[in-house]
């Protein structure tokens, strides 16, 4: 994976400046690689310049918010907040409270 980002770096500092398609495999790289404050970085500009590009992408901008430890947003990225509280309102009524 070391190679591979490697490689994405090179091109996109050789190459088009806006390979909108090399710099999100980049930061899908610098994910694996745990390099997050890198990934985020790189996000970022993607999403500054092409903001349509995050709404195809929330899964990873949820992984962002995760492990920024803020969870309550990555779960609203994703959509998911009303659906964990009716799961949680239901596991209560469930045990009677």
């Amino acid at each position: 994976m070391e190679k591979f980002v490697e490689s994405m770096e090179n091109v996109l500092q050789y190459g088009e400046p806006n390979d909108f398609e090399s710099r999100i495999n980049l930061v899908g790289g610098y994910v694996r690689l745990g390099r997050t404050s890198d990934a985020r970085r790189e996000f970022d500009k993607v999403i500054q310049v092409r903001p349509d590009l995050a709404l195809r992408a929330p899964t990873l901008n949820a992984k962002f918010l995760t492990q920024e430890s803020r969870p309550q947003e990555a779960f609203a990225e994703l959509g998911l907040m009303d659906l964990a509280d009716f799961w949680t309102r239901a596991a209560l009524a469930a045990e009677g409270k």
